[in-house]
């Protein structure tokens, strides 16, 4: 084992550039929360259900597979991120019945639409994140 002991102005700049890196990790992570906050909503509203017609909803409803349908805006206004860490990110809905939805019950198959946000929007938060990174450490 080699053991490295750095001291004086390495120190510093090493304490400094680690700051910049986690500045920048958080910023990038906002950044991210927002791209796939921003896609939960357009996934519940843009696309055209295909499910029933119920007449006391506005909106024709999601079939299984679908995103939910927008219905009442609950679900489309309860979409949240936070960051809580420079290395983390939680991303979802707020609404309590967001996670029957987009996991579905013994009753009704899932309508997926956090995990499909996420996935869709992977390599753009990617760059998100490393494009925070770099202007933090002035790449």
């Amino acid at each position: 084992m080699i053991e490295l002991e750095i001291k004086g102005n390495a120190q510093k700049s090493l304490d400094a550039s680690c700051q910049k890196f986690k500045k920048g990790c958080m910023n990038g992570l906002k950044k991210a929360g927002q791209i796939v906050k921003a896609e939960i909503k357009r996934l519940i509203k843009d696309p055209p259900k295909t499910g029933k017609k119920y007449q006391n909803l506005p909106n024709r409803s999601s079939a299984a597979g679908e995103s939910p349908a927008y219905q009442t805006g609950v679900l489309s206004r309860s979409a949240n991120y936070v960051v809580p860490r420079w290395n983390e990110m939680e991303v979802g809905v707020t609404a309590f019945y967001g996670k029957y939805l987009e996991l579905g019950t013994e009753k009704m198959a899932p309508r997926p639409f956090v995990s499909v946000a996420v996935s869709s929007k992977y390599e753009t938060v990617k760059i998100a994140i490393s494009m925070a990174v770099d202007k933090e450490l002035g790449a």
